[in-house]
């Protein structure tokens, strides 16, 4: 029988900052790593960030959060 050792980790992504998003989840793989844990998923909207807002305001309270969000994203 196999072990696996995994763990479940919720990171709080840096709002409008892909490199310190970035940046955190690398120190995040590195630190499982040492421990012996290998990281395997991560959330998809964890780059740049989920947009809580989205539901919480008026679409036109939200333009200008919405397209700060798009450069922040990350494209193929």
């Amino acid at each position: 029988m196999t072990t696996v050792r995994a763990a479940a980790v919720q990171l709080r992504p840096v709002r409008y900052s892909r490199e310190q998003t970035v940046a955190a989840l690398i120190r995040k793989v590195d630190e499982l790593a040492e421990a012996g844990r290998a990281v395997r998923d991560l959330p998809e909207t964890v780059i740049p960030c989920y947009p809580y807002f989205a539901f919480v305001q008026r679409p036109y309270e939200m333009n200008a959060s919405h397209v700060r969000l798009l450069h922040q994203a990350v494209s193929p």
